[in-house]
């Protein structure tokens, strides 16, 4: 975003995190062939969490989060069936606390199926957002790959 006013400086910026991001999983679903990555480009506090193929959204358990940090939002902590969780983006607890607030994680999908994608960020999550990774056989040609 450019339109603010004074002009966004993340070099400078303290927490908490600049209304630049937006919460959303873009695309809600992505498609890509056995043996693919998906880069997910991360803007704010957030923090993915890949689950197997057939776990849902509400099968997430939150009842086992767990906090973040000293002033930070809860973290959902549920390993089953999950299959990668980002690192911890607080660098430093602070005060004021120190959070990488922009990164690239790059997963590997090795086998076919429907991979659930969450913000393991707990507010976010209960916002909805989440979405999925396809990974088709490798021989497949709907991807156009």
């Amino acid at each position: 975003m450019t339109d603010f006013a004074p002009p966004l400086d993340l070099y400078t910026s303290p927490l908490p995190p600049p209304p630049s991001n937006h919460h959303e999983l873009i695309p809600n679903t992505a498609k890509i062939k056995a043996g693919g990555y998906v880069n997910f480009v991360i803007s704010g506090l957030h923090i993915v969490a890949i689950y197997n193929n057939g776990k849902r959204p509400e099968d997430i358990d939150l009842s086992t989060a767990t906090p973040l940090g000293p002033g930070l939002p809860p973290i959902i902590h549920d390993a089953d069936r999950r299959v990668y969780r980002g690192p911890n983006p607080l660098v430093s607890a602070g005060p004021p606390p120190v959070i990488d607030l922009n990164r690239v994680e790059v997963v590997h999908f090795a086998d076919p199926g429907s991979y659930l994608v969450v913000c393991a960020v707990v507010p976010h999550f209960n916002q909805g957002m989440y979405g999925w990774v396809r990974v088709l056989p490798s021989n497949d040609k709907s991807t156009g790959g």
